[in-house]
């Protein structure tokens, strides 16, 4: 059997072997009376009655647990060698002869174990009602573990030692996965060293362990969630952060690693993990998820997923290499969860200003996008703020703009004026970043923007001022040399909306337009193309 017990039946005789179990077992072969070998998952051999193979020329297939069978031929050799098993095969061999399992974390502290191996969750600290709890780390042996909370504290539990958290920010909800990578004399984690990895991609060191590079930063932006540390001989050199989005970012002597999601960037991810046998990501409503084909297994048995609702923070799985390997159970509320997160609708709440100059939809487009933030301003407290150029525009005989003022710079014209006779036009991003800046907020304002990734910021929380032409309409762009000669891109039906929502499943977003002091709804088609006018131009408040 694939548990390794042996049953004769007819006028055969016991085997006179005992098999260990939990190997997974494939094929035995009978080489003599009381004489045979035993082929297990990675094509290991088990050899008994004196069964002395020659293996020169054999090779197993790593990481891939794929050989099926092995036909010794040559039994009698007289100088006996040991099967030679590349480390990798050998690695995942003993992690399934070893104890698995693992647990997951909720957001109040509850820890959930999974079957497989006891796990000491006395002491385990517990936050009723209250979603803080964002790392799970365990000892191996099962003996306790750490709790990360979202200020940054870290809680042992169980058998394991009090540490010290090398960052704490009380009442700021920022920190969001710890690595813990030193290990006491019988190769179980003894929490002395490691890392914490807060939501901005501060990767901060602890207990003396070396410094390995970080992940980019993110600018002030909330969006990084999981860590896992590289190792070289057992030493830390490098690692991987995953954002909220399923993106990797290799950093230090680890490799690229790529995204977690076949999907477009959805903000669906909580947490992130690397052991032995490979990289496992865990998702809205506790769904798992790796970057890599070839993903060794967990063990499921145990497994809760609390039917959708998306609770689970972080789950740490012991040795992941089953061998009967079965998918991830998934309540029908799981996945209906994880399908919303994906293809669901994304609003930010945002207040509704209509512009109250002709041509300051700029300047009410960015207070509704700082409204969203908390911070209240008036759109002529903004004007003041950037200046206007209103030296007049230089015009062809067609009427076409060819010199005028830097928008990059200031705005240009007269705010009470109109686009179309080229008396007033508006300002570019530089100035309101500036200004966002100024107010203490973070932002990404630039020209380029992929559309996945602006409504993928959107998506998360965060509002944005875009360029566009009025409700989606055909434009021609043109361009004129500023007073100081930059080449400038323009359209005669410029207009800056809010973007505040998107709807992944009907392929829509939504915008807050401050001319008319409405919602609207577009296609992702009719956005695309008014968007490129003016070169995907965008300014994203954190």
């Amino acid at each position: 059997y694939r548990d390794g017990s042996i049953h004769p039946f007819g006028a055969a005789p016991a085997a006179g072997i005992t098999l260990a179990p939990g190997m997974g077992w494939q094929k035995l072969h009978e080489t003599g009376p009381g004489a045979g070998y035993a082929v297990s998952t990675w094509g290991i051999t088990s050899n008994w009655g004196g069964v002395s193979p020659y293996w020169t020329g054999y090779t197993d297939n790593g990481s891939a647990d794929i050989i099926r069978d092995i036909a010794l031929l040559g039994i009698d050799n007289p100088s006996p060698q040991a099967q030679p098993v590349s480390p990798v095969a050998a690695a995942i061999r003993a992690a399934v002869a070893n104890a698995h399992g693992g647990a997951s974390l909720d957001g109040f502290g509850g820890i959930h174990r999974l079957t497989g191996i006891t796990i000491d969750t006395s002491g385990a600290p517990y936050w009723p009602g209250w979603d803080i709890a964002r790392g799970l780390a365990l000892r191996e042996d099962g003996s306790g573990g750490w709790t990360l909370d979202a200020f940054g504290g870290i809680h042992a539990w169980g058998a394991a030692l009090p540490i010290q958290t090398p960052g704490y920010w009380p009442g700021w909800d920022i920190a969001r996965s710890m690595a813990l990578t030193s290990r006491d004399g019988d190769g179980v984690s003894d929490g002395a060293q490691g890392y914490l990895l807060e939501g901005l991609g501060g990767l901060h060191p602890g207990g003396g362990a070396p410094d390995i590079g970080a992940p980019p930063l993110s600018g002030g932006f909330d969006i990084y969630r999981g860590l896992a540390i590289h190792e070289t001989s057992g030493t830390p050199d490098g690692g991987w952060a995953l954002d909220e989005w399923g993106r990797t970012y290799a950093f230090g002597a680890a490799q690229a690693l790529g995204p977690v999601t076949r999907d477009p960037a959805r903000p669906v991810f909580h947490n992130f993990h690397s052991s032995a046998f490979g990289w496992y990501a865990l998702g809205r409503a506790g769904v798992v998820t790796s970057p890599l084909p070839g993903f060794a297994a967990p063990y499921w048995a145990g497994w809760t997923d609390f039917a959708g609702w998306d609770i689970l923070r972080d789950a740490v799985f012991l040795n992941p290499v089953n061998p009967d390997a079965t998918p991830q159970p998934q309540s029908d509320g799981t996945r209906a969860a994880h399908a919303a997160g994906i293809y669901g609708r994304y609003i930010v709440p945002t207040p509704m200003y209509r512009q109250r100059h002709p041509l300051d939809c700029e300047a009410a487009s960015l207070q509704m996008a700082l409204g969203a933030r908390g911070i209240a301003v008036s759109q002529d407290w903004e004007l003041a703020q950037w200046g206007a150029d209103l030296r007049k525009s230089v015009r062809d005989g067609a009427g076409n703009v060819v010199r005028w003022g830097d928008p990059y710079q200031t705005f240009v014209g007269n705010v009470n004026a109109s686009i179309w006779n080229a008396t007033g036009y508006g300002i570019y991003y530089p100035p309101i970043v500036n200004l966002v800046q100024k107010l203490g907020h973070a932002v990404i304002g630039k020209e380029g923007w992929a559309i996945d990734e602006l409504f993928a910021y959107v998506a998360a929380g965060y509002p944005a001022a875009v360029e566009i032409s009025y409700d989606m309409g055909g434009a021609t762009p043109r361009t004129w040399t500023t007073w100081d000669g930059r080449v400038v891109r323009y359209i005669f039906n410029d207009h800056v909306v809010t973007l505040v929502g998107v709807d992944y499943a009907a392929q829509t977003v939504i915008i807050n337009d401050p001319y008319t002091g409405t919602v609207k709804t577009f296609s992702w088609a009719a956005f695309s193309r008014a968007f490129g006018y003016l070169n995907n131009m965008a300014t994203v408040v954190g």
